[in-house]
């Protein structure tokens, strides 16, 4: 693939992003993703995981325990993972 192809779809990624109202019209996220996945060329294309992330983890009320239990939960890379943050997060407790 070259240089200027993945120029063009990275820019084409920016203006979807760029251009994306949906928080303000109650668009899922999912939805913003989903736009980014076909105009890279779909889940097949080889900048796929190189550009995107393969999928969208939602988590209610994000904390420490609530994405752990999220991950647990998820059928994919990183079900296990053990969640090990560097900083205390502000005004809170581990």
């Amino acid at each position: 693939m070259d240089s200027s192809h993945t120029t063009d779809i990275t820019e084409r990624l920016q203006r979807i992003i760029s251009g994306w109202k949906g928080a303000q019209q109650g668009q899922p996220l999912l939805e913003l993703h989903q736009a980014c996945v076909n105009a890279v060329g779909g889940r097949g294309n080889a900048l796929f995981p190189r550009l995107l992330p393969v999928s969208i983890l939602m988590v209610a009320d994000l904390g420490v325990s609530h994405l752990q239990a999220a991950l647990k939960r998820y059928n994919g890379v990183g079900r296990n993972t053990v969640l090990q943050l560097g900083l205390r997060p502000s005004g809170g407790k581990w």
